[in-house]
């Protein structure tokens, strides 16, 4: 191994992931710099050199060597991962490569794939870059796959322009194998879809009021609110008849999308609203699990005080302290114990 590898190596726990669009612009000189740094770590991902952590992806196992300093840097979701299921390996490769980067070469084809595992993987900026492409490449043959990953992921822009897309459309997209493939794989998404086409092609002389929109709007309203950390929204989008408890298609409540994004306000807001404490997503994970693995002091001090199972065990058998200390989260460790 090259002396400039190891550098990058030692230096791997202060990389942090590209800056949001809302931080300063960093100069040129650091630009440079980063360029440099994408490259050599790029490299490693490629290479596999040094790797101390090796995934196994998808039904047949594939693997992929990584390293586990930069998932705790960047994708702390993945830190405490050894099986990655539900991701085909090309999808997750393109992650990967996304995480160690902060770039990837998406396609149209398999953009809504890439969307819905950084929504899994918490990876807000990569979902954003997959919904741009989704939205440009929106069109009759295109309208019901993307619906699917619209409503699923909670992406409101998206879904209001793959639905109006389909409401003016409708024979020609529900002809489409496209559709055929919604109605089969993804049952609850596809009669989600169908009743917000119903209520886009309603005649209406003014937009309609939150008030007035179809149940499944509300609680897919709500999904998107706690992602946000929208407290006033989650309280007007309960207080008008949306379930605490709806899941999206990764069994996640809202109170789990809150807790995993450290918005204990809104972690509050949904338990005091009814919001079970110890729910469970497809993963048996719970919002403890979640706020525990992200770090989030405030959110677990929430939860405990809530009375959130500290015992509680994932599919894995993983307690939140246990993660905790796989992921090194001391102080939510002294937490927990």
């Amino acid at each position: 191994m090259s002396l400039k590898q190891l550098a990058v190596i030692k230096h791997l726990c202060l990389v942090r992931a590209p800056p949001s669009s809302a931080e300063e612009s960093p100069s040129a000189d650091v630009e440079q710099r980063r360029g440099c740094l994408e490259e050599d770590l790029l490299a490693l991902l490629e290479s596999g050199e040094a790797a101390d952590v090796t995934l196994r992806v998808g039904r047949r196992g594939g693997r992929l060597a990584v390293h586990r300093a930069l998932l705790l840097a960047r994708c702390p979701a993945l830190a405490a991962v050894l099986r990655v299921k539900g991701v085909r390996p090309a999808v997750f490769a393109e992650v990967m490569r996304f995480v160690y980067t902060g770039k990837a070469a998406l396609e149209a084809d398999s953009a809504g794939e890439v969307l819905a595992a950084a929504e899994r993987f918490s990876l807000p900026e990569l979902a954003d870059r997959c919904e741009q492409l989704l939205m440009e490449g929106l069109s009759i043959e295109t309208a019901a796959a993307t619906a699917v990953v619209a409503v699923a992921s909670c992406r409101p822009a998206l879904t209001s322009a793959a639905v109006e897309l389909i409401s003016r459309h409708a024979p020609q997209v529900m002809g489409t194998d496209g559709w055929r493939a919604a109605l089969r794989d993804h049952t609850e998404v596809a009669v989600r879809i169908c009743c917000l086409v119903s209520a886009a092609a309603a005649p209406a002389a003014v937009s309609p009021d939150i008030s007035t929109n179809p149940a499944e709007d509300l609680n897919w309203r709500l999904l998107q609110a706690a992602k946000d950390g929208a407290v006033e929204e989650l309280r007007v989008l309960l207080a008008v008849g949306a379930d605490v408890e709806t899941k999206d298609e990764y069994r996640k409540t809202a109170l789990q999308w809150a807790a995993e994004r450290g918005y204990a306000k809104a972690v509050d807001c949904l338990l005091s609203s009814g919001a079970e404490v110890n729910t469970r997503d497809r993963w048996q994970l719970t919002p403890l699990h979640r706020a525990a693995e992200r770090g989030h002091q405030d959110v677990v001090t929430v939860l405990l005080e809530a009375g959130a199972d500290k015992s509680a065990m994932d599919n894995r058998g993983r307690t939140p302290l246990y993660i905790a200390k796989v992921i090194n989260r001391w102080q939510v460790m002294d937490i927990l114990k």
